[in-house]
């Protein structure tokens, strides 16, 4: 329990540390999300559910092409007796575009935490994620997160069999100022 509010702090506390810094550009995220994750009951055996859910995240800039972000979603799965997964997790994230274009990228390396539970008891994992996405401009503080995708790296032992490898891909609206 320590270790969860412990990454839960560090995922809000991280980003908001550069809010206060004058010139540095925040962005808001939120959209759905679709995780696809490995649910391996013994290490013959391999099942993956599908779970639809919502992300956001916050990011705050550090230097130009650098930030630092702090992401959370969760996941429901009807399949499997209400299987549910949430994410908090915090790191770097780089943006790349080219000259005067709407269309940036970005990549981003996270750790965190993930909890894991359907109607019995729940457990929180330690977990690592990298991904990126693209994100193309509407208006001059909206645009649209065309995809995000991520690979998701849990270690729920105890419930299932180590580690899980997990897929997220996430769309949405994207908020800077």
């Amino acid at each position: 329990m320590k270790i969860s509010l412990f990454c839960a702090l560090a995922c809000l506390l991280g980003p908001t540390a550069a809010l206060g810094q004058s010139g540095r550009n925040i962005e808001l995220f939120g959209g759905y999300s679709y995780l696809n994750f490995d649910l391996k009951r013994t290490s013959a055996t391999s099942l993956r559910l599908s779970a639809n859910g919502g992300e956001a995240s916050i990011s705050a800039e550090l230097f130009k092409h650098l930030s630092v972000e702090g992401d959370f979603s969760g996941h429901y799965s009807s399949f499997s007796s209400g299987t549910s997964m949430f994410f908090f997790m915090a790191g770097p994230k780089v943006m790349f575009s080219p000259a005067d274009q709407k269309a940036t990228g970005f990549v981003h390396a996270l750790v965190g935490g993930s909890t894991l539970g359907s109607y019995g008891p729940s457990r929180t994992a330690f977990v690592v994620a990298v991904g990126g996405g693209v994100d193309y401009k509407v208006a001059q503080h909206f645009a649209v997160r065309l995809i995000q995708a991520d690979y998701i790296r849990t270690d729920h032992s105890g419930i299932v069999v180590s580690p899980q490898n997990n897929i997220r891909l996430s769309a949405g609206a994207v908020y800077r100022f």
